[in-house]
């Protein structure tokens, strides 16, 4: 029993780039090219830390940690590319990992949040249009985000098997839903803030030099 609770820790433990990894594993044995080529193709920088650069170094602890099997494939001309996959603790660990970040709301740390709570002490009209300017982008990574998962609810790829592509729609429509909700949110937000501070017409904000 203590041994069981001991590696159940372990696997809770992993981090959230090896969730990550672990999860594209999941769907097919890729080597890390292919890795960088999905973490491109699905924008995946939007909502996580995972970079190229950390690709072979997370791989290398999940291999450490016996979470994964790499075997070498043989291409043209002699060249060889590692290709890695999930074996069944592989599995278990990303269960483990998935349903950890699953409960448990956290406090969200914003440097929007703190300029907000100072807003008053900047000058009025340059606040007024900042906070139109990150409307605009706000507005423009809504329009990304819809486009992006417009493309990946898109019917089974290229030998694609069934269950496949019902694992990737679920996927896409669990992750970009929740991304795409939260921008509409802070929208919504946005434009209320707008429309308060217009009608308060500055009153409490700083002064430049010329007021």
């Amino acid at each position: 029993m203590a041994d069981e609770q001991q590696h159940n820790a372990e696997l809770a433990g992993i981090t959230e780039k090896e969730v990550v990894l672990l999860g594209l594993l999941a769907e097919e044995p890729i080597h890390a090219y292919g890795l960088e080529e999905k973490i491109r193709e699905r924008r995946m920088d939007q909502w996580t830390e995972i970079g190229f650069s950390s690709i072979y170094r997370v791989l290398g602890q999940l291999q450490g940690k016996g979470l994964i099997e790499t075997e070498l494939q043989h291409e043209g001309q002699g060249a060889t590319r590692k290709v890695h996959h999930l074996n069944p603790a592989g599995r278990q660990a990303l269960a483990s990992g998935v349903l950890e970040r699953i409960s448990g709301v956290r406090p969200l740390k914003n440097p929007f949040q703190v300029a907000l709570a100072n807003l008053v002490h900047a000058p009025y009209a340059v606040a007024i249009e900042r906070l139109a300017q990150r409307r605009t982008e706000v507005d423009e990574a809504l329009e990304q985000i819809v486009a992006i998962e417009r493309m990946h609810m898109s019917g089974p790829m290229p030998d694609e098997e069934p269950l496949r592509t019902l694992r990737r729609q679920t996927s896409v429509h669990l992750l970009f839903g929740h991304m795409r909700h939260h921008i509409e949110t802070e929208l919504r937000y946005i434009e209320d803030a707008l429309r308060f501070l217009e009608e308060q017409g500055g009153e409490g904000f700083a002064r430049t030099e010329d007021e």
